[in-house]
């Protein structure tokens, strides 16, 4: 019993510490160190940032591409541990950031990381798959590969095999972002972090990239209606 309350202690103590590093990076006006901010998540987790978390640096540029057109809400598809709503929370004023993520404990850690940081009033992780999203109540859009999974040739690209994991559902849910983009309003924005394996529709134009890893961080931006075909 002595050696279980000794490890929750030493959690709860790097939490503590990870949770005070962050916030005073950022009252500094600096950028948290990627490690520390990862800190505050439960090992298992940790493990797997390098793969399936967006680095705090990529979260900072893309969250000012989501909100610099005047976005008030962003829906993060795929949103894990909530790493890049909570940071979005952290680091921006009257914007509301919303993560959708199919996996309860990643649900789980992602609300108490926001609570852990202040910023539960304007962080919300949804239980639940794309069919129960209706895009129509965002103004932003965040994609950070979040279908890929479903080809994963590797152990190393599945966070972990407790739902389903198929070619049919990647091609469903990219053809539903897809009519999603095409029903969006003008102005709305998109960002994605080495896209997410469909097309983005000729009525956004590219506003802004940069390269990162293999491949980039790409900011889009609906000037015009879709066509109609």
């Amino acid at each position: 019993m002595n050696d279980i309350r000794s490890v929750l202690s030493e959690a709860e103590g790097r939490i503590d510490r990870a949770v005070s590093a962050i916030l005073a990076a950022l009252e500094a006006g600096e950028i948290p160190d990627d490690d520390v901010f990862d800190a505050i998540y439960a090992p298992r987790w940790r493990e797997l940032s390098y793969q399936h978390w967006t680095p705090i640096e990529t979260a900072d540029v893309a969250v000012a591409w989501l909100t610099s057109g005047g976005a008030r809400r962003v829906l993060d598809v795929g949103a894990g541990v909530g790493k890049l709503c909570v940071y979005g929370a952290l680091t921006t004023n009257d914007v509301a950031f919303v993560g959708v993520e199919q996996r309860a404990d990643l649900v789980e850690e992602a609300r108490r990381t926001a609570a852990r940081l202040g910023v539960e009033d304007r962080v919300e992780i949804r239980h639940g798959t794309l069919d129960d999203v209706d895009p129509a109540e965002f103004d932003a859009l965040y994609l950070y590969n979040p279908f890929a999974e479903n080809l994963g040739a590797d152990d190393t690209e599945i966070i972990d095999s407790s739902v389903p994991l198929t070619f049919d559902r990647f091609r469903r849910d990219v053809s539903l972002v897809e009519r999603w983009l095409g029903a969006a309003s003008i102005g709305t924005r998109l960002v994605t972090l080495h896209g997410f394996g469909g097309h983005v529709p000729d009525s956004f134009r590219l506003v802004a990239s940069q390269r990162d890893g293999w491949d980039a961080l790409r900011a889009w931006e609906k000037h015009a209606p879709a066509r109609r075909r």
